[in-house]
C-alpha cells in the first residue's frame, strides 16, 4: 500500500492511496488535533506561487489513473472536487471558480461545506450565459433544494435555470449517452450518499461479429438487439463518511472504480483498527483553482 500526501491551494492536504492497482484520492483536510495521528506521520507541505510558471504548472492540477483532478478540501469550510475530462464537479461548497464550467454537478449531502456555494454556482453559469446544468442531490433534501431555488429566485429576481435530478441510493442517471452516475449509500450524520461515475460503451454481441455492415444494418434497423452495453466504474466519490461504506455488500463498484475520492480522517481510523502497513511518501502536488 503506498499513501501520498500533497499540498495544494490553500494548504488543502491531498492523499493518494494505491491498493492493488486502485488509486484513493481522499479529499479532506485532516482537522482533529495531532495526537489522533500518533500512528502514522503527517506532514503538511507549504509553498507559494513564486513565478508564472509555477502558477500554470499548479493549473494542471493531478493527474490519476489518466485523469486530471482538480479540488480543494477544508474540514468545515468547503469541499470540491473536480473531473474536467467528464465535465462533472462533486459538492460545491463555495463555489471555486474552476467548478463553474462543469455541466454537472454532484452533491453528497445538506452540509453546508458541501452545498453552500449551490445558488452561485447556477448563477454565475447564467451570467456567462452557458447552458443549464444538471444538478444531482439525494432524494430525500430535493424538494428543499428546490425550496432554497424559489426563495434565491425571488431575492435575485433572476431564472437560475438548472435541471435538478433527485436520486436514491442504487439509482442510476444517464449524463450523456456514454456516462452514467448511480448513487451508492454513505455513512454520515445527516442523511448522505456517494456516486459512481461509469463509462458505457456498446460492444457488438459474438453472434454478429463477422457480419457485414449492411447486414448489421438491417439487424438493427428490425428491431434486433445486436449490442450489449458495459459498464465500468471510472470515478467513486464517497463526500463524508464513516468508513462502514467498505465492507457495504452493496458497493463493491466503489472499490473497483479506478479512482476512488474519499474523506480521509475516518478511513485513517478504520486502516490503524486493521493494523494495516502503511508507507508514507510526500511530495509536492501542482493542484489549483
Amino acid at each position: 500500500m503506498l499513501v501520498r500526501f500533497k499540498q495544494v491551494a490553500l494548504s488543502a492536504v491531498k492523499l493518494t492511496i494505491s491498493i492493488s492497482g486502485h488509486r484513493i484520492l481522499p479529499c479532506k483536510k485532516a482537522t482533529p488535533p495531532p495526537q489522533q495521528y500518533h500512528s502514522i506521520a503527517l506532514m503538511e507541505l507549504r509553498t507559494e506561487k513564486s513565478s508564472e510558471t509555477e502558477s500554470k504548472k499548479k493549473s494542471k492540477g493531478l493527474n490519476i489513473e489518466g485523469y486530471q483532478v482538480e479540488g480543494l478540501s477544508i474540514g468545515g469550510h468547503e469541499t470540491c472536487v473536480i473531473f474536467s475530462h467528464f465535465r462533472v464537479a462533486f459538492d460545491i461548497g463555495r463555489c471555486p471558480p474552476r467548478a463553474v464550467s462543469m455541466d454537472f454537478l454532484l452533491i453528497s449531502h445538506a452540509h453546508m461545506d458541501h452545498i453552500g456555494g449551490l445558488p452561485m454556482y447556477v448563477a454565475t453559469r447564467g451570467l456567462y450565459r452557458m447552458k443549464p446544468p444538471t444538478i444531482i442531490v439525494p432524494i430525500s433534501v430535493k424538494e428543499d433544494v428546490e425550496k432554497l431555488f424559489e426563495i434565491h429566485r425571488k431575492m435575485d429576481q433572476s431564472e437560475l435555470k438548472h435541471n435538478l435530478v433527485g436520486l436514491d441510493v442504487g439509482e442510476e442517471f444517464s449524463l450523456r449517452h456514454d456516462l452514467k452516475v448511480k448513487a451508492f449509500r454513505t455513512y454520515h450524520v445527516i442523511p448522505s450518499q456517494g456516486y459512481i461515475l461509469y463509462s458505457v460503451k456498446n460492444k457488438l454481441k459474438p453472434e454478429y461479429i463477422g457480419l457485414s455492415s449492411d447486414e448489421i444494418k438491417k439487424l438493427k434497423f428490425s428491431g434486433v438487439e445486436i449490442t450489449n452495453t458495459l459498464k465500468e466504474p471510472e470515478i467513486a466519490f464517497t463526500g463524508d463518511t464513516m468508513s462502514d461504506f467498505i465492507i457495504d455488500e452493496n458497493n463493491t463498484d466503489v472499490l473497483r472504480a479506478k479512482v476512488l475520492v474519499l474523506e480521509v480522517i475516518h478511513f485513517v481510523q478504520y486502516l490503524r483498527r486493521n493494523q494495516v502497513q502503511i508507507k508514507l511518501e510526500f511530495a509536492l502536488a501542482s493542484c489549483s483553482i
